[in-house]
């Protein structure tokens, strides 16, 4: 299970998606995970150098809906700013997100391209909690 600096994950394929499982210890680093390996699947960020900062505000009525609202506003502004993402600070107070992400510029041709990403997904979404800590199942559409 590889590390984040933020918690544990691994990928999973299915038929036509892939998806991660991540773990953390609280609901902050399960949403800096998420993101960092999201990333890892799409951009190679051996040797990135931070250029760009990003700050990101979001509000949803669901915890699940936030992080599938972070998700895509990553992606968003991936492909919109041409930016790789490989450092993420989140705070969280109830279902309101305030973080600050690092990027790196890159270009569409960019040899740091490993993958591509449309969207994360509700399918078979979970945030489950327990003794050890948090727990994400997430899809993305691919």
């Amino acid at each position: 299970m590889p590390h984040t600096p933020y918690g544990r994950y691994t990928q999973f394929d299915t038929t036509a998606d892939m998806g991660i499982d991540v773990e953390s210890d609280t609901i902050e680093h399960l949403f800096e995970a998420a993101a960092f390996a999201m990333f890892d699947l799409m951009i190679d960020s051996t040797g990135l150098i931070s250029d760009r900062r990003f700050a990101i505000q979001l509000e949803s009525d669901a915890i699940e809906d936030l992080l599938i609202d972070w998700l895509n506003e990553l992606i968003f502004l991936s492909e919109t700013r041409r930016a790789a993402c490989f450092r993420f600070q989140v705070t969280l107070d109830g279902c309101k997100l305030r973080a600050s992400v690092e990027a790196a510029s890159i270009d569409s041709d960019s040899t740091n391209r490993i993958g591509m990403i449309k969207a994360a997904t509700y399918h078979g979404l979970k945030i489950v909690r327990s003794d050890a800590g948090l727990r994400l199942h997430v899809l993305f559409d691919v």
